[in-house]
């Protein structure tokens, strides 16, 4: 068995090494032409050119806790500002006209309370 498996390992071996003969006429795979060029010292840039967006780490969504127009924002994106610091002022006339307007509905139905109160004591007092 052993004798066998030398066979055929000689076998390859002597069929591996043979040359194959190459198709005359370019039948085969050519050459691709290539240029040369000679190196040379030069000077290699010292800096570059990258576009980027660039993000903070930290940042805050700012709103109003009341509805209306800014009238005026008295800071600018990356300023620092302190704890109570004023930023931004809204338009006063939506909350003016919003607070007239339930004042003017509070004293209507008091109105109509006092009315009802006083048309309901005479007729308490008759009974």
């Amino acid at each position: 068995m052993v004798g066998i498996g030398c066979l055929v390992l000689a076998g390859f071996a002597a069929t591996g090494c043979q040359k194959k003969p190459v198709a005359p006429g370019g039948a085969g795979m050519q050459p691709m032409p290539v240029q040369t060029v000679a190196v040379t010292l030069s000077p290699v840039p010292q800096s570059s050119e990258y576009v980027a967006t660039i993000k903070s780490r930290r940042s805050a969504t700012i709103q109003s806790q009341v509805e209306g127009k800014l009238t005026q924002i008295r800071v600018s994106s990356g300023d620092r500002v302190k704890a109570g610091q004023l930023l931004m002022e809204v338009d006063p006339q939506h909350q003016v006209a919003t607070v007239d307007s339930q004042r003017a509905t509070e004293r209507q139905k008091k109105a109509l309370y006092d009315y009802n109160v006083s048309r309901a004591r005479p007729a308490a007092q008759t009974l």
